[in-house]
């Protein structure tokens, strides 16, 4: 039913064949009742396909229908005679068109956390929504669901507020239902031994760029700030 051209063509109640060299002109005529207006069996809402019968299978039926916003399509096999195969499958669509949309929360902002370890940070990430995570559906449709986080190239310090990453809900067959993104809860600052090191490679950078100049300043620089660094620690242990 996403062919334009098939649901032109299952939806199409008679149809007029042109004469040609070979043949004399003719009508076509779909023998589904659901689509043919003032017969018993009409059903306003279906949209096509196609009934038959085999000896073996009995009356079966394909109907697409649509009410509104939602699309379905009901299969029926096994019918005794073609009365009932109309009737029951009417009922399907009847009972599902009337279902109401069930709201379900998945994740809820302020309870849930996203936790995971940045490298060279002082502390772990924690991460969470601003606005809760929910989705809306219809019961006979409620699928198996699981998320999947995936998180941004973070550059230290993280700010609280930070944009950390996304949080991807997938159905079974891995299509993306929604997604939200994270925020981090709280700073995260880089440890000494990240400071010093994101130092180093500014340094090497630096010296590829601008030559011999900036290797003798650049690491003056550095040892004058490694030096202020140790002497703040023993000043902070003598006072512990």
């Amino acid at each position: 039913m996403h062919i334009p051209l098939f649901r032109e063509i299952v939806r199409t109640v008679r149809s007029i064949r042109p004469k040609t060299q070979f043949h004399p002109a003719s009508h076509f005529i779909n023998h589904n009742a659901l689509l043919k207006a003032g017969s018993t069996f009409y059903y306003p809402k279906a949209t096509g396909v196609k009934r038959g019968y085999i000896e073996a299978a009995g009356h079966n039926i394909v109907v697409s229908a649509q009410d509104e916003d939602r699309s379905l399509i009901a299969v029926l096999m096994g019918a005794s005679d073609k009365e009932s195969h109309y009737k029951e499958v009417c009922a399907l669509l009847d009972a599902a068109f009337s279902e109401k949309k069930i709201v379900r929360r998945l994740y809820s902002q302020g309870f849930d956390w996203f936790r995971t370890e940045v490298p060279g940070g002082k502390i772990a990430l924690e991460a969470t929504l601003r606005d809760d995570l929910s989705i809306s559906y219809y019961p006979s449709e409620e699928r198996e669901l699981h998320a999947e986080i995936q998180w941004d190239a973070w550059r230290l310090p993280i700010a609280e507020g930070d944009s950390v990453g996304v949080l991807r809900v997938f159905d079974a067959t891995s299509q993306l239902v929604t997604s939200a993104p994270l925020f981090a809860a709280h700073e995260v600052k880089s440890t000494f031994r990240k400071r010093l090191y994101d130092a180093m490679l500014a340094m090497q950078a630096s010296i590829q760029r601008n030559g011999p100049f900036t290797l003798g300043t650049t690491g003056m620089t550095l040892l004058l700030w490694t030096w202020w660094i140790s002497k703040k620690r023993k000043k902070s242990k003598k006072l512990l």
